[in-house]
C-alpha cells in the first residue's frame, strides 16, 4: 500500500501594502529666522510639539513623512502620535493613534534624509484636520521646517504625547517642523489624480488668515469637490521662492526641488505652476525687500 503524504495548504498569501495616496504636504526649507518668530534655529529639546494639517483627500488608515533634509546630524524622535483634530491643540477623544517606525516607537533620521511611519488606522474625511505631535528627548539642532505655514503649531516641554489638556502647550508659532507630508489609504487601488500647486508666496498663501485654510490650493480644493470631481491638492508653495537662485531664507531655488516637491508625491496628474515674479523683485534674495534686480534678464527667466 503506497502511503501519499498529504501536504498542508500553502499559506494565504500576504495581504498586499497600502496603496497610499496624497492627503497634505508642504515644502522643506533650511533653518532660518524667517518672517515670524520661529523655533526653527533653536529646534527643540525634551519637547513636545504638536502641529494640525487639513487634508484634501480621505482614508481609514494615515503615515505621515519626516524630513530632516538641511540636518547635518542624526535626527531622534522619541515618540510621535496622529489623531483627529478637536480644535487648537486639542484633539478628538478616542482617535489617538501611536505611530511606529518599522515596529519601533522611535526612529532616528541621518541628516539629510527622511522616514516614513507605519500605517496607523485613523478614518479621516476630505476637508478634516489632523493632529500630528511629535516628541524629541534628546536636542535637535536647528529644524528643518516650513516657515509660512500660516498654521499654529504648539509646544510643551517633556513628553506631552498623550497630554489630554491642551493648556500644557502653551507656546505657539506659524511654522511647521520636520512635518513634509501626510498620505491616506483606504483599501482601493491606487489613482493618478493629484494636483500640486507650485510656487512662491501667492501660492504659500501670503498673508491668509491663520487656521482659516484660505489659501488659494484650498479654495481650489473645495471648488474642485463642489463641482463633484473631488481630487487631493497639495500646496507646494515657499514664499519669497526664486526660479533662478537658492536662498537661505526662501528655499531651493524652483528648478531644483521641482521634483522632489511635485513629482515625487503620490499620484500627480496636474500641476500649477506660478514662479519668478521674486527673481525679478529681488536683489539681495536673503533680504526680504523688494528692489529691481538688474541682473535677472527675461531670456534666463524664459529658459528656467
Amino acid at each position: 500500500m503506497n502511503h501519499h503524504q498529504i501536504s498542508p495548504p500553502p499559506p494565504p498569501p500576504p495581504p498586499p501594502p497600502p496603496s497610499w495616496k496624497a492627503g497634505w504636504a508642504a515644502a522643506v526649507q533650511r533653518p532660518s529666522e524667517g518672517f515670524h518668530k520661529n523655533w526653527a534655529l533653536d529646534g527643540f529639546a525634551d519637547q513636545t510639539v504638536r502641529q494640525v494639517v487639513r487634508v484634501t483627500g480621505s482614508g481609514t488608515s494615515a503615515r505621515i513623512k519626516l524630513s530632516h533634509r538641511y540636518g547635518t546630524a542624526p535626527l531622534e524622535v522619541a515618540g510621535a502620535t496622529i489623531a483627529r483634530t478637536d480644535h487648537d491643540a486639542a484633539e478628538r477623544a478616542g482617535t489617538v493613534r501611536r505611530l511606529t517606525f518599522g515596529g519601533a516607537d522611535g526612529v532616528r533620521i541621518p541628516a539629510g534624509g527622511e522616514v516614513y511611519s507605519d500605517a496607523a488606522e485613523v478614518s479621516v474625511a476630505p476637508f478634516a484636520s489632523l493632529t500630528v505631535s511629535l516628541y524629541f528627548a534628546r536636542p535637535t539642532g536647528p529644524a528643518s521646517f516650513h516657515a509660512q505655514a500660516y498654521a499654529t503649531a504648539y509646544r510643551a516641554a517633556g513628553d506631552q504625547l498623550a497630554a489630554a489638556d491642551p493648556a500644557v502647550f502653551g507656546e505657539t508659532t506659524v511654522s511647521w517642523y520636520y512635518l513634509a507630508a501626510v498620505e491616506l489609504a483606504d483599501g482601493g487601488p491606487s489613482r493618478a489624480d493629484t494636483v500640486v500647486v507650485f510656487g512662491d508666496s501667492l501660492t504659500d498663501g501670503f498673508a491668509s488668515t491663520v487656521d482659516g485654510n484660505r489659501r488659494y490650493s484650498d479654495a481650489l480644493a473645495e471648488r474642485l469637490a463642489g463641482r463633484g470631481t473631488p481630487r487631493p491638492v497639495l500646496n507646494q508653495g515657499i514664499g519669497g521662492n526664486l526660479l533662478l537662485a537658492d536662498s537661505a531664507w526662501f528655499g531651493e531655488r524652483a528648478t531644483a526641488r521641482f521634483r522632489r516637491d511635485v513629482l515625487d508625491q503620490p499620484g500627480v496628474r496636474s500641476v500649477v505652476v506660478l514662479v519668478g515674479l521674486n527673481d525679478i523683485g529681488f536683489s539681495e534674495v536673503e533680504l526680504p525687500t523688494y528692489r529691481p534686480n538688474p541682473d535677472r534678464t527675461a531670456a534666463e527667466l524664459i529658459a528656467g
